[in-house]
């Protein structure tokens, strides 16, 4: 570009100018407006984060995490159980971000699969540093203890079993016949085994264990039709086992 269409495009401009057709703005405007976007990154990111690692806390609460060892019966009710509506609220938070982000040079020079990989990745990897730290089983048991109006019935109604044929249950003692258990309410419950009833992982548990069930429940019976531990994370079973029988037995 030469001098001379410098000069004219600087002469266009102030021209803009003082006809009006130009607003200028102060630093602060532009300040503000950097800091309002990078807060409202921030916490769309935050939120596809807390509804993507709370799905995975509840899926393990409930035992839904561990039906799929069962088959395609486990898959199919894995399926049907899912929180739809969370699900959804997190896809909305992923691609709100998506977009905040795209506005950025380094976002919108790259290709758009490329960048939501980046996120997807970032908000896993999230989700599972929560999980490590157990972030949420700590904060429901805080709100447990506070009795917050909101929040506690919240997780209350996602983390409690809901799926009738899916019981997570903590091992008490065996039989003959199978073995006695404690639910997530803190009852006392009679395990049935029968050479129909699936063992992906064998039998081979020990007093204090958490696993899941698979069975109808009848008078504080369930006739097993499959059993699976229930392990996070390396996690000693016992230690988490204690933490949870006391939160639900509070």
């Amino acid at each position: 570009m030469t001098h001379e269409q410098l000069n004219n495009i600087k002469k266009h401009i102030v021209e803009k100018i003082k006809q009006g057709e130009v607003l200028m703005r102060p630093r602060w405007y532009f300040v503000l407006k950097a800091v309002l976007a990078v807060a409202g990154v921030l916490l769309v990111f935050v939120g596809a984060l807390y509804f993507l690692s709370f799905i995975v806390f509840m899926l393990h609460e409930t035992g839904l995490w561990f039906v799929p060892a069962f088959g395609f019966s486990g898959l199919s009710l894995l399926i049907f159980s899912l929180p739809w509506i969370l699900l959804f609220v997190s896809g909305v938070c992923f691609i709100a971000l998506e977009v905040l982000v795209r506005k950025y040079s380094f976002a919108y020079r790259t290709p758009v699969l490329y960048s939501v990989l980046a996120l997807l990745l970032l908000v896993m990897l999230g989700s599972v540093f929560l999980s490590r730290i157990e972030f949420h089983e700590r904060l429901w048991g805080s709100m447990r203890e506070r009795h917050v109006p909101v929040l506690d019935p919240f997780y209350r109604g996602y983390a409690m079993p809901h799926a009738k044929r899916v019981h997570p249950v903590v091992v008490a003692s065996t039989t003959e016949h199978g073995f006695f258990a404690v639910d997530r309410d803190g009852d006392n419950v009679e395990i049935t085994i029968s050479p129909e009833t699936r063992l992906p992982f064998g039998f081979n548990f020990d007093e204090g264990d958490e696993v899941v069930i698979i069975g109808n429940e009848a008078s504080g019976s369930i006739e097993a039709l499959g059993i699976a531990p229930m392990r996070r994370g390396g996690m000693p079973m016992h230690t988490r086992t204690q933490s949870i029988l006391f939160m639900r037995t509070r």
